[in-house]
């Protein structure tokens, strides 16, 4: 009898019936299916083209390649705009980019004009009038070039650029003394902008008086 009750007290396994709970790696299985996200759910949607984040992605294109051009070289705001639309188009976007460069100082036309017209008569001798058509060249307004050839010919006067010109002339063709040569002269010294009654006052000092235009 008491191995009787030592048989019945012990717990006998049972082989899994169809009522029986599913096993445990079939519930993990199951729970790992319903872990998956729904390819239809709202985590998985992609921005459409127009949203607002492609806005400021263009506009942050923009602005890349304006401070890299201004990196390898100064250009003027009609420069630079011209530059922007020939590469992304006509935007608007193009002139909300300007107007921050111009807050930052990265764009400034009055300094522009005013180093490259110290540069130019610090490194050659020409006059206003030459000094004038390169910087019109580079699309500025006409009272920003006249305020910059101002503070230009105030530190250098256009007097002592001409002597400088008229040095160099001399030391490489000697002093004009046919009225030929000293029509060259003048063509030279014209083509350099200096003012018509500035060349012929300097000229009289050379040789004869005359007027080398009438050559």
């Amino acid at each position: 009898m008491a191995t009787r009750r030592h048989r019945t007290g012990r717990k006998i396994d049972r082989p899994t019936t169809a009522r029986d709970p599913a096993p445990r790696f079939q519930s993990e299985e199951n729970q790992r299916d319903n872990q998956k996200p729904n390819p239809k759910s709202p985590l998985d949607a992609r921005p459409e083209p127009g949203q607002l984040h492609e806005t400021g992605g263009l506009e942050r294109s923009i602005l890349a390649s304006a401070v890299s051009s201004l990196a390898s070289r100064q250009y003027s705001e009609v420069q630079l705009r011209r530059r922007l639309i020939a590469k992304f188009g006509d935007l608007h976007e193009i002139d909300r980019c300007i107007s921050l460069l111009k807050d930052k100082g990265y764009l400034d036309d009055s300094r522009l004009a005013e180093s490259y017209a110290a540069h130019r008569t610090g490194v050659k001798a020409i006059g206003r009038a030459r000094l004038a058509r390169e910087l019109a060249g580079k699309l500025l307004s006409r009272e920003v070039i006249d305020s910059a050839l101002n503070k230009a010919f105030q530190n250098v006067p256009e007097a002592e650029l001409i002597d400088r010109a008229i040095e160099k002339r001399v030391r490489s063709k000697g002093v004009p003394v046919s009225p030929a040569d000293r029509k060259k002269m003048f063509d030279y010294l014209a083509r350099l902008g200096f003012e018509y009654d500035l060349i012929v006052a300097k000229m009289r000092n050379l040789g004869p008086a005359g007027d080398p235009d009438e050559a």
